[in-house]
């Protein structure tokens, strides 16, 4: 995506486990044969020499050392292991239920590991009014659209540089139960509701408050629209993005949009698009 990061490229997450610091002689069986041939060297010992007996002694002592290392690396090995097991199956991947592709938003918009997104966006275009998405060097990323901009039906579109439909908003105002809450059904690229969003206008000097619920994902948007200053986490806390104001720019007051390695872009930006069609 621009100069910061490729969109479109994905990553894999890896697990390596290693256990350091355990001697490599820790093995059971080689520890007993080392003890059995250290007394039946004693054994055969013609004359009482007290050096000799502690040299034995101490060899003694380092086995038995290794020998309680060993056992206890393979205690705390296996209670690691029934922790691992107890640990997913009471929060199981939704990655692996789903799939990658489906368990993203918009796969090709996922910010791969290590790197993080830069895009700009109009912070309070007109209803109705097309703008382009830009990275951090002016180049078109992504297009918004809104193909009925005097339907009762409220329908955002976001679309690749290159035209191509990757996702919309639609919202039926009939349908919200409140005039300051307001639902929008987010479809992806193949026309599918994926989640539905909740918007809740702040009142006085309350936070304007967005959920996202899909299946097992929750993510939130809290903040102020009003002045530009918004977070999204996941239901773990964990911070996915943040938008702050810009400096106003010919096109007029601009929100920076910074998202973070793994985080959905297309998922970020259909949040906004929802907050500015209210």
């Amino acid at each position: 995506m621009g100069s910061t990061c490729d969109l479109s490229a994905r990553s894999l997450i890896q697990r390596n486990v290693e256990f350091k610091g355990v001697p490599s002689f820790a093995n059971k069986s080689f520890v007993l044969d080392q003890l059995a041939l250290l007394f039946q060297s004693a054994s055969q010992e013609t004359s009482f020499d007290y050096s000799s007996v502690t040299l034995v002694l101490l060899g003694c002592a380092a086995l038995i050392i290794a020998l309680i290392a060993f056992i206890a690396v393979q205690y705390l090995q296996k209670k690691g292991d029934d922790l691992e097991e107890t640990t997913m199956r009471g929060f199981p991947s939704t990655v692996s239920m789903l799939g990658l592709d489906q368990s993203y938003f918009t796969p090709d918009l996922v910010v791969p590991d290590g790197w993080e997104c830069i895009l700009y966006l109009l912070a309070k275009p007109q209803r109705g009014q097309p703008y382009d998405v830009l990275d951090s060097c002016g180049g078109v990323v992504l297009r918004i659209i809104d193909p009925q901009p005097v339907s009762p039906v409220t329908r955002r579109v976001l679309l690749s540089s290159s035209n191509v439909e990757l996702a919309q908003c639609v919202c039926n105002e009939s349908l919200s139960p409140k005039p300051d809450i307001i639902r929008f059904q987010l479809l992806n690229g193949n026309q599918d509701c994926w989640a539905t969003l909740t918007y809740e206008v702040g009142k006085d000097s309350a936070d304007d408050k967005c959920t996202i619920e899909r299946l097992r994902q929750v993510f939130y948007f809290f903040g102020s629209f009003q002045h530009g200053s918004l977070n999204m986490t996941d239901s773990f806390g964990r911070l996915l993005a943040t938008t702050g104001p810009c400096t106003p720019t010919a096109r007029g007051e601009t929100l920076r949009l910074r998202c973070a390695p793994a985080a959905d872009v297309g998922l970020a930006v259909c949040a906004l698009m929802c907050m500015q069609a209210v």
